[in-house]
């Protein structure tokens, strides 16, 4: 896991998620905790990748490997997320096959 301060550890398929570097104020939030969402209902979002599990289970029993990894800027589906709330901190769960782009 990155340096993120994230406890949380995802399991196999999910990704954990933060706010990516130059998108700190992309994620409002409602007084409920809800994101508030500003760009569109069919707009790909942003977001660092803190933290992976494995890769989704495979039929034998084995784990495939995580295509994406901590540190990782991506571009995932809108609507794809959860929000999930770890000591004072929002973060972002969803499944890795959510993910439509890692950036280089």
């Amino acid at each position: 896991m990155a340096e993120s301060g994230c406890s949380a550890i995802p399991l196999a398929g999910y990704v954990i998620l933060g706010p990516a570097p130059r998108h700190e104020d992309a994620w409002p939030l409602s007084v409920y905790g809800m994101i508030i969402r500003d760009d569109g209902p069919a707009s790909p979002r942003r977001g660092l990748v803190l933290a992976a599990g494995p890769g989704p289970r495979l039929e034998d029993g084995s784990f495939a490997e995580a295509q994406v990894k901590a540190g990782d800027e991506v571009s995932f589906a809108p609507y794809a997320d959860c929000v999930i709330k770890v000591g004072d901190v929002n973060y972002l769960i969803m499944k890795e096959d959510c993910i439509l782009a890692v950036f280089v």
